[in-house]
């Protein structure tokens, strides 16, 4: 549960995200904020505490539209996280063309953007924007964001 004040602990707030994040296929959370802000400790800190036997992946997601055989990638028992840091729009658009769709049968997905990006595509209502719009709106469920 969430005490007063947890929202102001990034940490806290990245656990709560991770303990809430259900659904019939693993979920997508996402985490904004400014560059330099401690979205990866927040990150790394919530995955030892909610899945101290999570095995952490990163790779970058042009590495991830080009393999193949992604479930080779997250093969075991233990849960796997993957770990997608500094999204950029471009970077959305290619995670909405198939590729989070083959990776969350697989691994649960924590991510990090910029606020910067993250407010400008959601204020940004083009065609233009349009497809990373959707991956914030549709996989990340934009209310999982987090402000550090």
């Amino acid at each position: 549960m969430t005490q007063p004040g947890d929202r102001n602990d990034p940490v806290k707030e990245a656990i709560r995200l991770l303990e809430s994040a259900t659904g019939p296929m693993n979920p997508m959370v996402l985490l904004a904020g400014p560059p330099l802000s401690g979205i990866t400790r927040s990150m790394y800190e919530a995955v030892r505490s909610c899945l101290p036997h999570g095995r952490l992946h990163q790779f970058t997601v042009a590495e991830l539209a080009a393999c193949s055989d992604l479930p080779s990638l997250f093969s075991g028992d233990d849960p796997h996280v993957l770990w997608l840091d500094g999204l950029t729009p471009a970077e959305l658009v290619l995670l909405g063309d198939g590729v989070l769709d083959r990776v969350l049968p697989h691994a649960l997905v924590l991510a990090s953007i910029d606020t910067f990006w993250s407010d400008r595509l959601l204020r940004d209502s083009s065609a233009a924007t349009a497809p990373a719009r959707m991956v914030l709106l549709e996989y990340a469920n934009a209310s999982r964001c987090l402000s550090p």
